[in-house]
């Protein structure tokens, strides 16, 4: 348990040869899905899309997604922190957001 009392989940996802990858704009790859038992169970899933989004094309785009078929209450307010590090270790980016509500099915770009 974190210090101030919250609970939290680290999933890492290694992508094998990412700079290899020759997806076309809004083509993704998916995560495994994992489960969080603090919230009944609920399933999520990342999504990258190397090479963006129709409206960001060209930037890498990552999504967390709350399943369709997700146990758990209707809705979960959770905070996020994403990190891409290099093949080095050295972190490339990193964001964190707070307060995101996420009902079965829906998504947001982390």
């Amino acid at each position: 348990m974190a210090e101030n009392g919250r609970k939290f989940l680290k999933f890492i996802w290694k992508v094998e040869n990412f700079s290899y990858l020759w997806n076309e704009t809004d083509d993704f790859l998916q995560s495994p899905d994992f489960y969080l038992d603090i919230f009944g169970g609920s399933g999520w899933c990342l999504k990258l899309y190397p090479r963006g989004r129709f409206s960001y094309e060209n930037h890498v785009s990552v999504f967390l997604e709350r399943l369709s078929t997700s146990e758990g209450p209707f809705e979960i307010t959770i905070d996020s922190e994403i990190a891409l590090p290099r093949p080095n270790g050295a972190t490339e980016y990193r964001k964190e957001m707070k307060d995101l509500r996420f009902r079965k099915g829906y998504k947001v770009e982390i």
